[in-house]
C-alpha cells in the first residue's frame, strides 16, 4: 500500500481573499504502458463545467525529476478527459504532478446545476474533488493508499481554516482510494461551523481531524446554523444505524450562490446543499430537501454504464432517497401522522400531474436539463416503484424493502457488483417473476397504481385509504424556455391559464425574483414572480397556483370513519 500526498496552496489576495489553490499531488504508480491513462478527469457534471485541464497546465515529473509528457483524450459525450502517457513507467515510480486549480466564473445568469465547481465565497473557495483535483485511473486510483492532504497557509491570515470530507486542519491522514477524492468536498477560508470554534479547555470542541460530525459555510446563510447543526447531528447516527453503518465520520457543507441555485450533491460521507440571496426557500421544503441529500449516502445503485451521468438508472437513486426521506422522519417520530399523510400525498400527486410522466426511462437522460418536468420522473417514479415494491414485499410476508436496501448496501461496502441486475435478483428471490415485470413496466412510463391500503406498511391499524380523485396537471402557464431564454421576457402565454388571470403579460421582462420550480411542483405551493413592465419603475410581484385548468386521474389518502 502506497502513499498518496495531495499539497493544497492557497493563493491569496493582498486583502486576505482567496484567489486559486496550486496544488502537488506526489504517489507511487502501478506499472504503466505508453498510452495508457495515469487521469480520467471529470470535465463536465450535468450542466456545470469543472477545470479544464490541458497537458499544457499540468507538470509531470518522475522521481529524477524528468518530465513525462502527456497526450489526452475526451470522451463519453465530452464530459471526461484521459491523460495518457507518452512512455512507459516502471512499477512503483514515484509521479509528482503540478497544476493550479481556478474558480469558476458565475453571473446571476449561471445555469443551475449539482454544487461540485470550484467557485469563490465570501473570501473563500470550496469545490469537489472531481471538479479541481485529478484522480488516478484503475489500478492507482482503486487501491487503498494512505492518503495525506495537506494544507499550505503559511501566507493566509490568523482566521483562515481548511477542511476537507476527512477532516479540519493543516494536515489530515486516511486510509482510502484515491478515487474516492473525487466525492469528497474541500474548502478553505473564514469559515464557520458547527460545532463553532470556541475556546481549547471549554465544550462543545470545534470540528478537527478526529470529529465525527461537522457543518462548515463561509456566508451566514438566512437560516439558523445553530438549529440545523444540532438537528442533523441527532438525525444522521439515526440514519446510519438504521442502514446499518457504523462509521460516524459526516460532513455537511453550505454554500451561497450568486445565481439562482438552491441545489444539493450526495457526497463521501456528507453532502454540499445552497442557498441563494435571489430566492429563499420555504422552511418545510429545506427539511425535506436535506433529508433527500442525506439518504443519498446509503443505498446507491451501481450504474449500469459506468457513469454517475447515468440517469437511465437515476430513477432508483432518487426514487429509494425520495422515500426515505419521507418514511424515516416518520419512524423516527420527528413527524407526526398528519403530516406523513400530507407529505405522501404530494409525492403522489407530483407523480400523477407530471405533463411528462409517459417519457419512458431509457429517454430521461437527454431530456433530463432541458425544460420541462423529465428531471422530475426519477424522483417521482423512483417513489412510487418503491412504495408499490414495500407493499407488495409486506402483503407476502417476505423479507422487507428496508431488509434488500440493506443487502445491497453491504454489497456497496464490499465493492462487491450492486448493479440493476443485481437488485433485481434481490426482488425476484421474494417475489418471483413478477419483480421484472414491474421493473419493466416502470420503466416504460406505465402508471403504477398502488393499492387502497398500502398505508398500513408503516401505520399499524391504518384508517388511511387511497382514493382515486381528479388533479389539476403542473402547468406555468408560457413555456418555461422563458426563464432561460436571452433576453428573459414573457412569450406564447396561454390567454386562459391561471398566470394570465393572475396579472401576467406577454412582454413581461423575468427578474431572477422568482420561485423554484421543484417547490412550485409541489401540489399546493403557488408559485410568484416579480417582472418589470415597459417604463414602469416598479416591479409587479405575481402570484398564481402553478395548474392547468385540465384534470387528469390521480389518487390521494382519505381519512377513512
Amino acid at each position: 500500500m502506497g502513499v498518496f500526498n495531495v499539497k493544497l496552496q492557497p493563493v491569496f489576495d493582498t486583502e486576505g481573499a482567496a484567489q486559486v489553490i496550486d496544488i502537488t499531488m506526489v504517489f507511487n504508480t502501478a506499472g504503466k504502458k505508453k498510452d495508457d491513462i495515469l487521469f480520467d478527469h471529470t470535465l463536465m457534471r450535468a450542466v456545470v463545467p469543472t477545470m479544464q485541464y490541458t497537458t499544457e497546465s499540468i507538470q509531470l515529473i518522475d522521481s529524477h525529476n524528468l518530465a513525462i509528457g502527456l497526450y489526452t483524450v475526451d470522451t463519453k459525450r465530452n464530459t471526461h478527459r484521459e491523460f495518457r502517457i507518452e512512455k512507459d513507467i516502471l512499477a512503483g515510480e514515484e509521479l509528482t504532478v503540478k497544476f493550479q486549480a481556478t474558480p469558476r466564473h458565475v453571473t446571476e445568469s449561471t445555469r443551475c446545476g449539482p454544487q461540485v465547481a470550484i467557485e469563490k465565497d465570501n473570501g473563500g473557495l470550496s469545490g469537489a474533488g472531481l471538479a479541481f483535483l485529478l484522480i488516478p485511473a484503475t489500478a492507482d486510483g482503486d487501491v487503498l493508499h494512505d492518503i495525506v492532504i495537506e494544507w499550505d497557509l503559511s501566507s493566509a491570515s490568523p482566521t483562515t481554516r481548511a477542511v476537507c470530507t476527512f477532516g479540519e486542519g493543516q494536515r489530515v491522514s486516511v486510509r482510502e482510494k484515491p478515487s474516492v477524492l473525487s466525492e469528497c468536498f474541500f474548502a478553505v477560508g473564514p469559515l464557520k461551523s458547527y460545532p463553532p470554534v470556541v475556546a481549547a479547555d471549554t465544550e462543545p470542541a470545534a470540528p478537527t481531524s478526529h470529529s465525527a460530525f461537522g457543518m462548515y459555510w463561509l456566508s451566514d446563510p438566512p437560516f439558523d446554523t445553530d438549529d440545523l447543526g444540532q438537528q442533523l447531528n441527532k438525525l444522521i447516527p439515526q440514519m446510519a444505524r438504521f442502514f446499518g453503518d457504523d462509521e460516524q465520520l459526516f460532513r455537511v457543507f453550505i454554500r451561497r450562490n450568486e445565481y439562482k441555485c438552491a441545489s444539493g450533491r450526495g457526497l463521501h460521507r456528507g453532502f454540499v446543499f445552497a442557498w441563494t440571496p435571489l430566492s429563499p426557500k420555504d422552511e418545510d421544503m429545506v427539511q425535506d430537501f436535506l433529508m433527500h441529500e442525506i439518504v443519498h449516502n446509503w443505498p446507491r445503485l451501481g450504474f449500469t454504464t459506468g457513469g454517475p451521468e447515468d440517469l437511465i438508472d437515476g430513477w432508483f437513486n432518487e426514487g429509494i432517497a425520495e422515500y426515505y426521506s419521507l418514511i424515516l422522519p416518520y419512524l423516527f417520530g420527528t413527524m407526526t401522522e398528519d403530516q406523513f399523510i400530507e407529505r405522501f400525498n404530494w409525492r403522489i400527486s407530483g407523480y400523477y400531474t407530471n405533463t411528462d410522466r409517459t417519457v419512458k426511462n431509457k429517454d430521461v437522460q437527454d431530456r433530463f436539463w432541458l425544460p420541462g418536468r423529465v428531471h422530475r420522473i426519477p424522483y417521482q417514479r423512483g417513489f412510487m416503484y418503491f412504495v408499490q415494491l414495500a407493499y407488495k414485499l409486506h402483503i407476502s410476508n417476505k423479507r422487507s424493502l428496508d431488509e434488500l436496501i440493506r443487502e445491497m448496501i453491504k454489497l456497496r461496502a464490499a465493492d462487491k457488483p450492486h448493479g440493476i441486475n443485481i437488485w433485481l435478483s434481490l426482488v425476484e428471490r421474494e417475489l418471483g417473476s413478477i419483480a421484472r415485470d414491474d421493473y419493466n413496466d416502470m420503466s416504460e412510463a406505465k402508471p403504477i397504481i398502488l393499492h387502497s391500503d398500502v398505508a398500513k406498511v408503516w401505520i399499524l391499524n391504518s384508517n388511511w385509504r387511497l382514493e382515486p380523485v381528479k388533479q389539476e396537471e403542473f402547468c406555468l402557464g408560457f413555456p418555461e424556455e422563458n426563464l432561460s431564454a436571452e433576453p428573459r421576457v414573457i412569450a406564447g402565454l396561454g390567454w386562459k391559464s391561471r398566470a394570465a388571470e393572475a396579472g401576467l403579460r406577454d412582454g413581461d421582462r423575468i427578474t431572477l425574483r422568482y420561485g423554484f420550480l421543484t417547490e412550485a411542483d409541489v401540489w399546493p405551493k403557488s408559485f410568484t414572480m416579480n417582472v418589470e413592465r415597459g417604463d414602469e419603475k416598479t416591479p409587479h410581484e405575481i402570484t398564481w397556483w402553478p395548474r392547468s385548468w385540465h384534470k387528469v386521474e390521480s389518487y390521494q389518502f382519505i381519512r377513512s370513519a
